[in-house]
């Protein structure tokens, strides 16, 4: 049975993330003292750390987006959830067995262009209020993000991400006495990122593209009812302790219920993010929105940790973020989020890594 987090377990969770934080950071600098440690040993072992092959990631968030409010047929708020958050690459025959491949493929985590395969898992819990509510309103959302980019060509990447989502959100309804507040749940709707970026590049990374709203949810009030299509683009700046970077992506509806508000919304993630140790990072990425149609904005600001780790043969990502909102719509819009995120990678399937053209 799916548990649905209420308003008060939504600040507890906030309080007891910070406190999570800060263990972090103790864990953190703690790793970084054993890594120095690590690699002393294997130097005076006189052996080096053989670094996996065709390494590679991916990077992109998520952060709740909220169409227009009440819409004509009083079916309340349809909400969507936007896809952004990734992980990390490597070869999956030669998984990383030292602390050095393993810092490597930490690093490789912040690249948006990835040749890598993960399946991205997030759940977030959010409070929403404005002046149509009586008190706090909760959101809850789980999406799962295969990534799976494959070559072209030997020069160019596609980068494939769709977004499946499942949500839980209390919804109002006009009614003749007043406001109306019921929790709509079912699948929302499915998001198709994908993005064209070279094969081979440095430290600067970036990739164009488009990005595909497909009208999939199971109930009208968790879902726009609205194809929708625009651009996309994504550029990252990985440095050896400072990630900076951003991915931009816009839609417009071509087709859909001419009944439900028009889709004319941009999204904007900006990252920023400084390596505590080779494996764990503190920083943050959220997502500002804005509607063009109805001129609001959302301004989200927040803080987060994440480390990557190996059981197995398997690395993986997981991590959490805090974000609170300094700029809503004041009808009802975001006021806090917390979310939790969990990415393996998995082996990348034959032909994805043999070029599509020019063979």
């Amino acid at each position: 049975m799916l548990h649905i987090v209420g308003i008060e377990e939504c600040k507890k969770l906030a309080w007891s993330f910070t406190q999570v934080l800060l263990v972090f950071m103790l864990m953190a600098v703690n790793a970084s003292v054993s890594m120095g440690s690590t690699k002393e040993t294997v130097s005076e072992a006189g052996t080096e750390a053989a670094a996996p092959e065709d390494l590679d990631t991916d990077l992109f968030e998520s952060k709740p987006l909220k169409w227009p409010p009440l819409t004509g047929n009083g079916d309340g708020f349809a909400s969507l959830n936007l896809p952004f958050l990734s992980a990390n690459p490597i070869d999956q025959e030669k998984p990383a067995k030292s602390a050095g491949s393993l810092a490597e493929v930490a690093q490789k985590t912040n690249n948006p262009v990835s040749d890598l395969w993960m399946l991205f898992m997030q759940y977030d819990a959010s409070t929403y209020s404005g002046d149509i509510s009586d008190g706090d309103r909760a959101l809850n959302s789980f999406k799962f993000q295969p990534v799976m980019p494959m070559l072209l060509t030997e020069e160019i990447r596609l980068i494939n991400r769709p977004v499946f989502q499942f949500q839980s959100f209390d919804t109002p309804d006009l009614t003749p006495t007043g406001m109306d507040w019921d929790r709509k749940t079912g699948l929302g709707d499915t998001i198709l990122m994908q993005v064209l970026a070279p094969a081979d590049s440095g430290a600067d990374v970036y990739g164009v593209g488009w990005s595909h709203i497909f009208p999939t949810a199971t109930n009208n009030s968790v879902g726009g009812e609205k194809w929708a299509v625009g651009p996309a683009a994504t550029y990252f700046h990985l440095g050896p302790k400072w990630v900076v970077g951003g991915v931009v992506q816009h839609w417009w509806d071509y087709a859909g219920d001419n009944d439900r508000a028009d889709i004319n919304l941009t999204d904007f993630q900006y990252v920023l993010r400084y390596k505590v140790s080779p494996l764990t990072q503190l920083g943050t990425g959220p997502n500002i929105q804005y509607n063009w149609d109805t001129e609001e904005l959302s301004l989200p600001i927040g803080i987060g940790m994440d480390t990557t780790t190996q059981w197995g043969n398997t690395i993986f990502r997981y991590g959490f973020d805090i974000e609170y909102y300094v700029r809503q719509d004041d009808q009802f819009g975001p006021e806090w989020n917390i979310r939790f995120f969990f990415i393996p990678v998995v082996k990348a399937a034959a032909w994805a890594t043999k070029p599509l053209f020019g063979r």
